[in-house]
């Protein structure tokens, strides 16, 4: 049986001021507000790694901006387009560099100068595709996949290591249809931030039907705008996997020095008989994937 961690007094006080973002304090910096007031000379991003939640998207942002032409926010998950869209577009760009950055990188080197951000829950949101084609028509779109299985325990494990989730794996998925409907209710009205969304039940399977969540970015987004990779090819050949997302983003190859993967869990291996039923009920959704996106996968 899992124990819920007691959290302390400090921390409950830290919740509750993530929970009305406009009466936290912690928000203003002097760096919050130099970006706040140089917010209309700051670029938007050329790309996003828009999902999905455990399958390597820390690491491949990471990866990513050790390239010279690409230039990293100062937090890796912006969130703007789910949990902070009412912020508004002033408040986005806060986290991108100046236009006179830009120039001056350009004219220095003759080289392009590109900045992105990664939200791994935009893929899910439902009217994120349809606000992101809004404010970034020409926007480049990087999905990573994984395993849906692993995906959705990793993700049960990480929310068991935070404190939020009680239940064993067997336990939290058996509403998983309900969890789902609650969530895109949620969202839907803009009722969910950074704090309350970690308290809800999650949909871990559902999370993990990509081809669901991927076809209604092909409906909004041309194919030459979204890449799709998978983690184990990324674990298997790194230097493959950035040469593509870089021949992707219009830039040229670059070897990285840093390699080291981010966010690596370690927990109890699933319960077997629990791992040949979700190999079962994954079945037609992976094969659905694979007629969508004419790839193969294990």
């Amino acid at each position: 049986m899992i124990i819920k961690n007691k959290i302390p007094y400090y921390e409950k006080g830290r919740f509750w001021l993530l929970s009305h973002p406009r009466l936290n304090p912690y928000n203003f910096s002097f760096d919050r507000a130099f970006r706040t007031f140089t917010s209309p000379l700051r670029v938007l991003p050329d790309f996003i790694i828009i999902g999905f939640h455990k399958c390597g998207t820390t690491s491949l942002y990471d990866y990513l901006i050790q390239h010279p032409n690409i230039r990293s926010t100062p937090i890796k998950e912006v969130h703007y387009f789910d949990l902070s869209y009412w912020r508004g577009l002033g408040w986005y760009r806060t986290f991108f560099p100046t236009r006179i950055r830009k120039n001056h990188f350009k004219n220095r080197t003759k080289q392009s100068f590109i900045t992105g951000e990664a939200s791994p829950l935009y893929v899910i949101h439902p009217l994120a595709p349809e606000r992101i084609k809004k404010i970034l028509p020409e926007i480049k779109l990087i999905i990573l996949l994984r395993n849906p299985i692993d995906r959705a325990y990793s993700h049960y494990q990480h929310q068991v290591r935070s404190g939020f989730e009680t239940k064993s794996f067997e336990q939290s998925i058996q509403d998983d249809e309900k969890n789902l409907e609650q969530m895109n209710k949620k969202f839907i009205k803009d009722e969910l931030n950074e704090y309350n969304i970690r308290h809800m039940c999650l949909p871990y399977l559902s999370m993990s039907k990509y081809v669901d969540q991927i076809m209604k970015w092909y409906q909004v987004f041309s194919k030459d705008q979204i890449l799709v990779l998978n983690l184990d090819d990324m674990e298997s050949n790194l230097e493959m996997t950035l040469k593509q997302t870089f021949e992707f983003l219009n830039l040229e190859n670059h070897e990285i020095n840093n390699k080291e993967k981010k966010n690596v869990g370690k927990y109890n291996v699933m319960n077997e008989q629990t791992r040949l039923n979700l190999i079962e009920f994954y079945k037609p959704y992976n094969k659905k994937l694979e007629d969508f996106l004419k790839i193969k996968l294990d």
